[in-house]
Order: C-alpha cells, then structure tokens, then sequence
C-alpha cells in the first residue's frame, strides 16, 4: 500500500512539473533530467513509468481523455436531445478543473495529439446521438454539421481558457448548448 501511495506520489510530481515547464517551454525543450530535477525524483523512478517526455504526455492526454469519456458516458443520446446542458456543464467543469493542462494542451501545439481525441471522442458521441435522433448517418450536411458544431465549441472554449476563464462555466454551458442544438435544424433541412 505504500508502494501505491509512492507511486502514486512520484507520477503526480512528474506530471504537475511537466505542466510548470510546459508554460514557459515546448516539449522538445524539455529533458527528463530537468524534469527529474524540479519534480524531485531520480531519473530511474522516471522511466519506471514513462519512456521519454513525449510518453509522459501521451499517457497524459489518454487519461485525460478517458476522464472525459468516462463523464460523457453517463449521458443518453436520449437524454443529451431532450436537455444537453448538464453535459455541457460537465464538460466545462471538466475542464476548468483541469484549466492548467488543458490549455496547455489546446494552445497550438505540435506535439500534442489532444485535439484529434478530443474531436475523434466528440464525434463518436454526436454520430451516435444525432445520426440516430434525425437518422441521417450518411448525409453529406451532417457531416458539415458535425464538423461546425464540434470545432465550434472548441474554439469557444479555448478562448474562453485564453481569456483566463473570466466567464462563469454555467453561462458557458448555456451558450455552447444552444450555438449547438439550435444548430441542429440544420440537419432537418437535408
């Protein structure tokens, strides 16, 4: 158990240091030995658990996005038609609890496959929800309307991140809410 708690420990210091370097630096200007150094754990304790920086981030990224996923999944397609505001809420308090990684993540970079997994994550719950609410899986607009919606709400939120998180999630969550279900009569007009 306190090998658990160790574990644990040093993960959560190698990580919360990567998110210190990573606002003042890009990931290839980041070594393991200054990582190790600031997060005060020794190089080998550091690839116990990850191969490079690079592997850090990926492992990053992944349970960030199965955090998400795991949050998104307690919603229907059912319930997401009738009132998608309480995921939208939850998204945003998703995010804003986890304000510091995931602007680093949303900020234009190279190196992070976030926003791809993210997207691909949107999509699979849209496709499913609305392909089957307005049975038009195949239809040339819903893809256009896939794409509007999903990269709309990002834009809104990444410079919602970038203007500091100012605005309250909750107000947010109404916006995002009806820029995008009140879009989706977009998708009768096939």
């Amino acid at each position: 158990m306190n090998d658990d708690r160790r574990i644990r420990r040093s993960k959560n210091m190698i990580e919360t240091s990567i998110i210190k370097l990573l606002k003042t630096k890009k990931i290839n200007q980041i070594t393991v030995k200054e990582l190790c150094e600031i997060s005060d754990v020794n190089r080998g304790t550091f690839y116990n658990h990850y191969l490079d920086v690079y592997d850090l981030m990926t492992k990053i990224e992944n349970n960030l996005v199965k955090e998400l996923e795991l949050a998104l999944s307690k919603y229907s397609p059912q319930q997401i038609n009738k009132d998608a505001l309480p995921l939208f809420k939850e998204v945003l308090t998703f995010i804003d609890q986890k304000a510091d990684i995931v602007t680093i993540l949303f900020r234009d970079n190279e190196d992070s496959l976030f926003l791809n997994k993210i997207i691909n994550l949107f999509k699979k719950r849209a496709i499913y929800s609305w392909g089957k609410n307005y049975n038009c899986f195949n239809s040339k607009n819903y893809d256009y309307f896939l794409e509007y919606a999903i990269h709309g709400c990002l834009g809104i939120i990444n410079k919602w991140l970038k203007d500091g998180r100012k605005d309250n999630p909750d107000n947010l969550a109404e916006l995002l809410e009806n820029v995008v279900m009140n879009g989706t009569d977009f998708l009768k007009m096939r």
